[in-house]
């Protein structure tokens, strides 16, 4: 099967891809609705301090959409969440009894008064200000450095939307990469920030270091600041 699908939450001109396989799995049923994802994009995201560029939030929307539409299932991660704007994008995507995981030290910061709470509880309303609850939120306030894709899987099991927006510095950066290629599930997807951003030319250096390493792992997509992988073949 081959059908055309446009975003229809993101800009007006919308971005038009192909790609529904044949043999669907049965669509996964989202826990959130695209309405709800629609007034997200369109209005609530700008009071979330943070970066989020139009082609990107429309292109993981639509890779979203069709994961749900091809019955693919599994976690979705980031690695450097700032205050959660694109963490709460992807966690529009999430389908029943899925959990979407946040890395990043800065939740380990203690609240500097009575009357400002720690960083990880600011971030824990945030997504219940959003949502109702935070029970599909996994928290693991450190640096990726000393996380396993072990841990991951362990905390929330395989991953389908793997972000990887942390620190810059180019072995961080190969760290990062490696340990979501080893969490993805099979139809998953990495996506990774600031590779062509002239002021952070680490990310591109393990970028490239990363691609010519992995026989496995290849680019399909670049948004204008994130560029997309997926295994290869698929």
């Amino acid at each position: 099967m081959l059908a055309g699908l446009t975003v229809p939450w993101g800009s007006d001109k919308g971005l038009r891809v192909i790609t529904l396989r044949d043999g669907l799995l049965g669509m996964q049923e989202r826990r959130f609705s695209r309405g709800s994802l629609r007034r997200y994009l369109q209005y609530s995201h700008y009071f979330i301090d943070g970066w989020l560029f139009q082609a990107d939030a429309d292109a993981t929307c639509l890779l979203g959409e069709i994961q749900t539409r091809n019955g693919i299932s599994g976690s979705l991660v980031e690695i450097g969440v700032y205050r959660g704007r694109y963490l709460l994008l992807l966690a529009y995507l999430l389908h029943v009894n899925e959990k979407v995981l946040a890395i990043d030290p800065i939740l380990a910061l203690k609240a500097t008064s009575n009357r400002v709470p720690s960083e990880r509880a600011r971030f824990i309303q945030r997504f219940e200000n959003r949502f109702g609850n935070s029970e599909f939120l996994e928290i693991i306030s450190q640096g990726s450095e000393t996380v396993s894709a072990e841990e991951i899987k362990s905390i929330v099991g395989p991953v389908r939307l793997f972000s990887v927006d942390g620190n810059h510095a180019t072995e961080f950066v190969l760290h990062d990469l490696q340990i979501a290629a080893q969490s993805l599930t099979r139809d998953g997807i990495i996506i990774v920030d600031d590779v062509f951003n002239i002021f952070n030319p680490g990310v591109q250096t393990a970028f490239h270091r990363f691609l010519t390493s992995s026989r496995d792992v290849v680019a399909f997509l670049i948004g204008t600041n994130k560029v997309y992988l997926c295994h290869r073949n698929r």
